[in-house]
């Protein structure tokens, strides 16, 4: 509108002035009017004329103010009354365009130095367009120049506002305290100019009491409206000559000792009101956070913080403090495994009343004398527990809103970080995955069997404790949505982690078998053709299963081979195991069907185990007992033994009752016959390292004759000795070995018999000019090694 006027007041005082217009339509006394000059109260010259110089009076009053702090007000009110009347002026320009001149401007014909032509008045006064926008400019600026301080001016009475109103309450609430009288705020009788200064509002809000900064509602809303005001003019682009870019900066420099003075304000009060305390002085308490006042008023001191873009910087730490000093400590003492048994650290909140009559809330991590509770009560305490502080904290602290939508647990919770994926990791893997219950019990000592109906209870009553927490922190954002899927998961997976579980127990409970070498050192015989074996007889094969007529066809092909165990000695370790898995295929019978595959893979394992545990927690004796490995070595190829019909005999059957499939049929067929080889390996690859130990301790033993010379001589102390030495070695493996199968036994015997006859023989050969008395003492030696070998192998 006001580019129109101008532009137009601009045409006809050019059109009128300084050319001659030919209408048919004009009027002519109209003509004459506006060519006498009382057409219109101004013009273009003069509205130029009073914009620079309003122009250079603007200038002028907003530095005094914004550079020199000058009180400049009413020459700004005065400025802005001839603002308002220039636009004024510009309007009644419009005004008059519309209804007096804009009817006769269709078809202008311009005489030109004797040359007609017709012309539109934009074409013919472009010139004075382009001067016109540069004068709109100027108004724009002015105007905009004084919106700003008018919206700084705004800013600055809110905060006077603000301080005084607290410094009101805190001066008479410090005279209550001082003088012990009971005054109320709120009793129109107080007058301000008795208690206070002028300048009182300038440092009597800093005051300690009362601690919080009472209701301040109304006050914060009308700064963050002024505050808001002024950051979108400030972001207005606009056109600023050389003088006016300083004073912009000017503006923003005042506007910052605003900011400055509001974030001095919220950063004292959220000191006092908001309070982390890592060391209380109460014996009891490890830690706590502490919220005083009202959360209504704190809810006001997050909305200036917000405003003044300082919640994250104010949050951000409290909430790393609220994570180190309480959550932490809890979180390590629920998870530690040497945890004192007689005392137990809880969360507890705490309301009561701080000085003043100020309301107090209190998070404490609090020292109790308790028991510390584990396995399922730990999970179902841990998360009740938990729940519940998250969501009086939500309530209290960390639930309160900013105008973003934003909650203030937004600002802490970072991934990975507190209150979020680190929470939920340290719950699952030190907390929930430890304590759940395998709900395997013991029996016949160390043997531990599993009741279903137990594990199904457990795991309603787990899922039942954890699925609360999980809503409660994702609905109070202390949980991202990765974090959620990360817990659902692990609930839903409850099932895997409880066999995982169970799995465990099964391997501690076989540890605990192997420690006690007891275990390992009482032998059972076992192997060997026993009688009494029932012969199937044709008209008896009629109610028999498939796999037993399966076995009774191979024992009739078999008949006159020995493919029974060879007789030998195991341990009481492996008798103890074998009755583990029994135990294990029993309990598989309550479980669900698509469980089983699950019992598909625990047997294998639980002996695969065997091979790799007894190694492992005996392995000095591994090294230097040669018996003890002589009875692993046996253990091992018995438990090879089974595991070549294991599957077929005692897993298959039991699958092929409930009908599952071919394929699940055949997998239990075959489940333990891939461990034949590793166990075998384990039992010859044990047994021939002590071999080569053993030959080699003959060939040291042996050298010490120095090949048998001076036999007869000095040397045949020495000879008599090294020969004694081997045949006692030979002695001790002898003793060693005896639990071994006969067959193994004599190769292994005979291949040390064998390398000790070698060697002898090999020295002997090797003599040169024997002497008499040397043959005779050779011929002692060989009969003494002839009747220490034939005894030995005799036995």
């Amino acid at each position: 509108m006001i580019y129109t006027s101008y532009y137009i007041y601009l045409l006809l005082y050019l059109l009128v002035f300084e050319t001659e217009v030919v209408s048919p339509n004009a009027d002519s006394d109209f003509l004459s009017e506006y060519r006498s000059g009382t057409a219109f109260n101004s013009s273009l010259i003069e509205i130029n004329s009073r914009l620079k110089s309003l122009e250079e009076s603007i200038s002028t009053s907003l530095s005094e103010y914004h550079q020199f702090y000058r009180s400049v007000a009413s020459k700004i009110a005065e400025n802005s009354a001839d603002l308002n009347i220039l636009r004024g002026d510009i309007n009644k320009l419009n005004s008059e365009y519309h209804t007096k001149i804009k009817p006769f401007l269709n078809n202008l014909e311009v005489d030109v130095d004797g040359v007609s032509f017709k012309g539109s008045p934009s074409s013919i006064h472009s010139q004075a367009v382009e001067k016109l926008e540069d004068l709109l400019k100027i108004y724009k600026n002015l105007k905009h120049l004084l919106d700003l301080h008018n919206a700084i001016q705004s800013l600055d009475t809110c905060t006077i506002s603000l301080l005084r109103t607290c410094s009101v309450r805190n001066q008479v609430k410090h005279l209550c305290h001082t003088e012990d009288l009971s005054l109320d705020l709120d009793d129109n009788e107080i007058s301000d100019d008795e208690q206070f200064d002028d300048d009182s509002y300038l440092y009597a809000w800093k005051n300690d009491i009362p601690v919080s900064c009472g209701t301040i509602e109304l006050e914060v809303r009308e700064i963050t409206s002024a505050i808001k005001k002024v950051e979108s003019l400030l972001d207005v682009s606009t056109f600023y000559e050389k003088s006016q870019v300083a004073l912009y900066q000017a503006f923003m420099g005042t506007f910052l000792g605003k900011k400055r003075i509001l974030r001095e304000f919220v950063e004292h009060y959220w000191s006092n009101m908001v309070r982390v305390v890592p060391e209380p002085k109460e014996k009891s308490i490890l830690g706590k956070f502490e919220v005083i006042g009202k959360t209504a008023d704190l809810q006001s001191l997050v909305n200036l913080a917000d405003a003044l873009h300082e919640t994250k910087k104010l949050v951000q730490p409290t909430g790393k403090g609220i994570w180190e000093v309480i959550f932490m400590p809890w979180l390590n003492f629920i998870t530690s495994k040497t945890a004192n048994e007689g005392q137990n650290i809880i969360l507890n909140i705490d309301q009561s009343f701080a000085a003043e009559n100020e309301e107090l809330w209190c998070l404490q991590l609090l020292s109790i004398e308790d028991e510390h509770k584990g396995g399922l009560n730990l999970i179902y305490n841990s998360c009740e527990g938990l729940k519940s502080t998250i969501e009086k904290l939500s309530g209290k602290f960390f639930g309160l809103k900013c105008e973003s939508d934003y909650l203030l647990i937004d600002f802490c919770r970072s991934s990975p970080g507190p209150f979020n994926m680190q929470l939920a990791e340290q719950l699952v893997e030190s907390c929930f995955l430890p304590n759940l219950s395998s709900s395997l019990t013991s029996v016949n000592g160390s043997i531990v069997e599993c009741d279903e109906e137990a594990v199904s209870k457990i795991l309603f009553a787990t899922k039942g404790a954890i699925s609360p927490l999980i809503s409660t922190g994702k609905d109070l954002r202390y949980f991202d949505s990765k974090t959620v899927e990360y817990l659902e998961n692990f609930v839903e997976n409850l099932d895997r982690f409880t066999v995982q579980r169970q799995d465990q127990a099964y391997a501690q409970a076989l540890v605990t078998i192997l420690s006690d070498e007891a275990n390992l050192t009482s032998l059972i015989k076992v192997g060997g053709c026993e009688d009494g074996h029932e012969s199937l007889k044709e008209n008896d094969s009629k109610g028999l299963s498939e796999s037993q007529l399966e076995v009774a066809e191979l024992s009739k092909l078999f008949r006159y081979v020995n493919l029974e165990f060879p007789e030998c000695f195991i341990s009481k370790a492996v008798v103890m195991l074998l009755k583990q898995v029994d135990q294990i295929i029993e309990d598989a019978k309550g479980y669900e069907k698509d469980q089983l595959p699950m019992i598909l893979k625990r047997v294998p394992h639980l002996i695969h185990l065997y091979s790799h545990f007894v190694p492992t927690l005996h392995a000095e004796r591994m090294k230097s007992d040669l018996r003890f490995v002589t009875i692993y070595h046996n253990d091992c190829m018995y438990l090879a033994d089974q595991c070549l019909t294991l599957g077929r005999r005692k897993i298959f059957p039991f699958v092929e009752s409930l009908g599952l499939g071919t394929g699940l049929q055949t997998a239990a067929s075959l489940s333990t016959l891939h461990l034949v080889t590793p166990l075998r390996n384990s039992a010859t690859s044990a047994l021939m390292n002590h071999l080569r130990i053993q030959k080699s301790r003959i060939h040291e033993t042996f050298n010490a004759s120095r090949g048998l010379k001076d036999c007869a001589g000095e040397g045949n102390e020495k000879c008599e000795r090294a020969i004694l030495g081997c045949v006692s070695l030979l002695l001790i493996v002898v003793k060693s070995i005896d639990p071994l199968p006969i067959t193994i036994y004599l190769r292994f015997l005979g291949v040390l018999v064998d390398e000790f006859i070698r060697i002898f023989c090999d020295a002997v050969i090797n003599l040169e000019d024997i002497t008499t008395m040397e043959c005779s003492s050779l011929l002692r030696y060989i009969d003494s090694v002839i009747k220490a070998v034939s005894c030995i192998l005799l036995k």
